[in-house]
């Protein structure tokens, strides 16, 4: 018990001014062995901190402020909706348009520019042979291989502000709003508001929005089944159901796979949980949660019928998979045997598949060892990709779990997820992006909880949490300041190039790239949906008896001919073809 006068003359320990120390312990740890970014975070998270304990009081204000707007019913998602897009915005409005760097990213373009013709495939052109490409189908029509939704997005954005990266800021938007709308029905609306917040502004969110291969459109889908699968565990109803079906239907149209694995995930758990509280009947479940969820289903399963119907002709046949069986030696998982190595027209196409990708696909196959050491490369991947290497945030859960019956099913999911991600045989941070809402979940619930923590009297947690949070922001914000433009310094800025100086002669232009010694992933050779009312055409010079067929059908185009092989390191130009006269293209400044 506590005597009168016990602790007087004694000073209070802040907990406040021990962490300072300790940062500035971390500090020195930094510069020593040379870890700048964390340097530049730590000194950020420690200035902020010094301002916290000179002058309290903002923060305080600060804190009542932001806990009276998440009091708000809509305000916050809106909010979040806004800030996000004003950083995607800004972001782009400061670097630069991005540029598709990436082959997914024309693909993903092709789809968009497909869909603005009003239709889902284009008709197969007849040089389709000199215009084959990677993560494209040429037979039996001219489309992307991937699937709708970001292509969708991408047409949406050229509709809306004449550029296919507005779809992109928009869609980032909306994902990061309903990451927000669901925090709040998994943490609260004080926590679910700062989660909306955070994702609004972590780098890879930010990444997303400055690409065009997807991630949003993924984490908005996920992030709408899985807030709405939070609301009918606790009272089943048919909105929330709709709601529900709505995001299967997101992630089942942008990341197959992994949406279907999330969906199962989340009916099973809940009918686990709704028949486990016997808090409602199976034939009330049915009607006021299975009918919504089985019309989403059915509607789900339609639609890529149908789509698959005008793509590849076979309502079951996915485009991805069709052109995995032309194009491909690996297999999308890697218990899968290679496919038989395919005739191969273009060695471009042929190096990308058998050099490039065979080997890191066999490596997973031939021992356990090999297998082991790619699923811990991947773990590692996606780890810092969600958590920015804050990884320990899942031990700590993992601790914290033992008394929350909740945390403990959400984790389940996220390990369950994790391991289906390491079945397939390629990993990029964007294919986890539909469970991206229960990274953060999980995060800011093992923060909350910390949050609760005392020690001798000291709010220990509250002081952890708060440094935890500013760490985190500074961490975010100095790793987006330190990120180079994507595709920056890249073969695809000088294809932009010569793509613009194109544009701006008279006439319409065909290149022929001629590849040597190729870089395996720079693809040089992507074209629009209209191939035929392009400006410029692009395709694979096959040598001259070869492209007899080809000069003839495009005889009305200046033909000009493109080594991007034999050039370096100065920039490649195009010249006419055929070379007696080396005229460069104009550059473009």
């Amino acid at each position: 018990m506590h005597r009168v006068g016990e602790n007087e003359g004694r000073p209070r320990r802040d907990p406040l001014l021990m962490i300072q120390v300790l940062l500035a312990a971390l500090l020195a740890f930094c510069v020593y062995r040379g870890y700048f970014e964390a340097s530049a975070a730590t000194i950020a998270g420690a200035l902020l901190l010094l301002v916290w304990q000179i002058r309290p009081k903002w923060f305080e204000a600060a804190i009542r402020g932001f806990e009276h707007l998440a009091r708000r019913r809509f305000l916050p998602v809106a909010l979040v909706v806004i800030v996000s897009f004003t950083v995607a915005f800004g972001l782009s409005l400061t670097r630069g348009i991005p540029q598709p760097a990436i082959n997914d990213e024309f693909s993903y373009l092709l789809a968009a520019d497909t869909f603005l013709h009003g239709r889902l495939a284009n008709p197969t052109h007849p040089m389709w042979i000199h215009l084959e490409t990677l993560q494209v189908i040429f037979q039996p029509t001219y489309a992307s291989k991937y699937p709708p939704a970001q292509g969708l997005v991408l047409a949406a954005g050229t509709l809306i502000g004449g550029r296919a990266i507005v779809g992109v800021w928009l869609s980032t938007a909306i994902a990061c709003g309903l990451i927000c709308w669901c925090s709040m029905a998994w943490l609260g609306r004080r926590w679910g508001f700062l989660g909306g917040l955070l994702a609004a502004i972590h780098p890879l969110v930010l990444e997303w929005s400055q690409n065009y291969w997807g991630g949003a459109v993924a984490m908005g889908g996920g992030a709408l089944l899985l807030g709405a699968f939070r609301r009918l565990a606790r009272r089943p109803n048919a909105r929330d159901a709709w709601l529900m079906g709505a995001g299967m239907a997101m992630v089942a149209f942008s990341r197959p796979y992994e949406g279907a694995v999330l969906s199962v995930l989340s009916l099973a758990a809940l009918l686990f949980l709704t028949l486990r509280g016997k808090r409602i009947s199976p034939g009330t479940l049915l009607r006021s949660v299975g009918f919504p969820v089985i019309v989403a289903g059915g509607l789900i399963v339609t639609g890529w019928a149908y789509f698959n119907l005008r793509v590849t002709g076979n309502p079951l046949e996915m485009p991805v998979i069709l052109h995995e069986k032309t194009y491909a030696i690996t297999k999308p998982f890697v218990w899968q045997a290679p496919y038989p190595e395919p005739t191969y027209r273009h060695p471009s196409i042929r190096n990308t598949e058998a050099m490039w990708m065979l080997p890191v696909y066999l490596a997973q196959r031939r021992s356990f060892a090999g297998f082991y050491s790619a699923s811990i490369d991947k773990l590692a991947l996606y780890s810092n990709a969600a958590f920015q290497g804050y990884g320990i945030v899942v031990l700590l859960a993992l601790f914290l779990a033992r008394r929350d019956w909740f945390l403990r099913l959400t984790l389940a999911i996220l390990m369950v997820f994790s391991v289906v991600l390491l079945a397939a045989t390629w990993s990029q941070p964007h294919y986890a992006a539909p469970i991206a809402a229960i990274v953060i979940a999980l995060s800011l619930k093992t923060l909350k909880r910390l949050n609760r923590y005392t020690a001798a009297g000291l709010p220990i947690g509250r002081t952890l949490v708060r440094v935890c949070l500013t760490l985190f922001v500074a961490s975010m914000v100095t790793t987006v300041l330190e990120q180079k433009p994507i595709g920056a310094n890249a073969w695809s800025l000088e294809r932009a190039r010569i793509q613009a100086a194109l544009q701006q002669q008279p006439g319409k232009h065909l290149v022929l790239v001629r590849y040597t010694d190729h870089n395996f992933p720079e693809e040089w050779i992507h074209n629009d949906a209209d191939i035929d009312a392009a400006k410029v055409v692009w395709a694979h010079d096959m040598g001259r008896e070869e492209n007899r067929e080809l000069l003839e059908y495009f005889k009305d185009r200046a033909i000009w001919l493109l080594e991007p092989d034999t050039r370096k390191p100065r920039k490649p130009d195009v010249v006419p073809y055929p070379e007696e006269v080396a005229i460069k293209v104009p550059p473009t400044d």
